[in-house]
C-alpha cells in the first residue's frame, strides 16, 4: 500500500491511514460512513492543548491493523468492518470469501464464514477491494465464564471448519485471533470498534451479557492464504507459500514450497485452540490452562499428531467431540472456568458469585449449553 510518510507524521496518522483518509469522501458516496474522526479531512488530535492523556480520548485509539476500518451503513445505521485486501499479495482472497458468503451458502446454519454484505472496488486503486462484512468482536472477549459456553464455542468452529472443507476450502490459517463473534445480542448498546470494552460513543463501559443469557455466533474471518479445490480433486495438494499467525506450525509446513494436504494442517490449527486457550495454556502467547477441561485432551492430542495421516478428518473431529458433548452432565456445563493460577482467595470469592448467578440461571430455566441461531 503506498504510504506518504512525511504528510503521515505531519498529520498524526499512523502510514496505513493516509489510504482511508484519502478516499473518506469516496466511502460516503458509497453509502458508508468512516467512523473515526482521525479520518476526517483537517482532523486535529483532541488532546492536542490540553491536559488529558492522550489515551484517554477517543480518537487516539487506533485498530489493530491498517488493513481494517469500521464504518455506518447510512440507509439503516448498520455498524460494518471494511477490509481492505490487496488482490495482487492475495489474490484468492476475495473469490474465496464471497464464495462461502454466496446465496447457495450463506443461509446453512453450519456455515461460520463471515458474511460479505458488499464488494466495493476504489475506481483510482486497481489493486485493492473492499470487503464490507458487519462488525464482529474478538472471541475471546469477554472471557469464557462456564464450561459449556466453551463446548458451545467449539462446537461452532469444528462445524464451521467442516463446512469449508465439505465445500473443499481449506483455511490454512485458522487459529484463534481469526475466530469472530456476533455479540449484538450480548451488548444491546454496542461496544466501540477502536475499544470493545467502551461504549460506541465513548460514554463508559460497555455493559453485557453473559453468552449463557445472550449466546453468540462465532465466525471464521481472514482468508488471505485459503485455498479452495475442485470437488473431483481427490489428492488435494498445495505448496508451503505462506505462514499462518500461529507460533505452533505442524511439521508439514516447516519446509517452504513443500507440497502438502491443507485439510489435516486445519486440524492441527483447530487442535491447537483447546490446547493453548484450556488443556495446555501457552507461554509464548500469554495464555493460562484452564482447570477442568481434560475430556477434550485425548481429541485435541489426536488432533495434532505430528503424522497429518494419523490425525482425523473434520468430520471424524465432529462426531467425536458431539458424543463427547453428550456425555457432559448439566452440572459439568454450569461449571465456572477457572484459571490454573487464580489466587485462592480470588478463586473462592468468584466461584461464591458464580454459584448465585448458576442459581438464577437455573430459576430462570437458561440451559447450560447455550446454542445460537443467529444469521447475519
Amino acid at each position: 500500500m503506498p504510504v506518504n510518510e512525511p504528510n503521515a507524521r505531519r498529520d498524526n496518522l499512523r502510514g496505513g491511514e493516509i489510504w482511508w483518509r484519502d478516499h473518506q469522501a469516496w466511502f460516503d458516496e458509497c453509502g458508508y460512513t468512516l467512523r473515526s474522526s482521525r479520518l476526517m479531512p483537517g482532523w486535529v488530535p483532541s488532546w492536542v492543548g490540553k491536559d488529558v492523556w492522550p489515551s484517554d480520548c477517543e480518537d487516539y485509539k487506533l485498530l489493530p491493523t491498517d488493513s481494517i476500518q469500521d464504518a455506518i451503513r447510512k440507509d439503516d445505521q448498520k455498524k460494518v468492518m471494511l477490509k481492505l485486501v490487496d488482490i495482487v499479495e492475495y489474490p484468492n482472497e476475495v473469490d474465496i470469501t464471497t464464495f462461502l458468503s454466496s446465496k447457495d451458502l450463506a443461509n446453512a446454519p453450519e456455515n461460520h464464514c463471515v458474511p460479505i454484505l458488499e464488494v466495493l472496488k476504489p475506481q483510482d486503486d486497481q489493486r485493492h477491494v473492499i470487503l464490507v462484512m458487519p462488525l464482529l468482536r474478538a472471541c475471546l472477549n469477554p472471557p469464557f465464564e462456564t464450561v459449556g459456553e466453551v463446548v458451545e464455542f467449539l462446537r461452532q468452529i469444528f462445524e464451521g471448519i467442516r463446512f469449508m472443507h465439505v465445500h473443499r476450502v481449506a483455511h490454512r490459517d485458522c487459529h484463534e485471533p481469526n475466530i469472530l463473534m456476533n455479540a449484538d445480542d450480548m451488548y444491546p448498546g454496542g461496544f466501540h470498534a477502536a475499544d470493545p470494552s467502551m461504549t460506541p460513543d465513548w460514554s463508559g463501559k460497555a455493559k453485557h451479557f453473559s453468552r449463557t443469557e445472550r449466546p453468540p455466533k462465532y465466525y471464521l474471518i481472514d482468508f488471505g492464504i485459503s485455498v479452495r479445490f475442485s470437488p473431483d480433486d481427490s489428492t488435494p495438494r498445495t505448496r508451503v507459500d505462506a505462514w499462518g499467525g500461529d507460533f505452533d506450525r505442524p511439521p508439514e509446513i516447516e519446509q517452504v514450497n513443500a507440497e502438502y494436504d491443507p485439510f489435516p494442517t486445519d486440524v492441527y490449527y483447530m487442535g491447537n485452540i483447546i490446547k493453548h486457550n484450556f488443556t495446555e495454556g501457552s507461554e509464548p502467547i500469554e495464555v493460562k490452562m484452564k482447570l477442568g477441561f481434560d475430556f477434550l485432551k485425548a481429541l485435541a492430542a489426536d488432533m495434532t499428531h505430528a503424522d497429518p495421516l494419523q490425525r482425523p478428518t473434520m468430520d471424524e473431529v465432529v462426531t467425536r467431540y458431539a458424543e463427547i458433548r453428550k456425555a457432559l452432565p448439566w452440572w459439568k456445563l454450569r461449571q465456572r472456568v477457572v484459571r490454573c493460577d487464580e489466587f485462592f482467595l480470588a478463586r473462592w470469592y468468584r466461584d461464591t458469585k458464580h454459584i448465585g448467578r448458576s442459581l438464577g440461571y437455573a430459576i430462570r430455566r437458561i440451559p447450560p449449553l447455550p446454542t445460537s441461531d443467529i444469521i447475519l
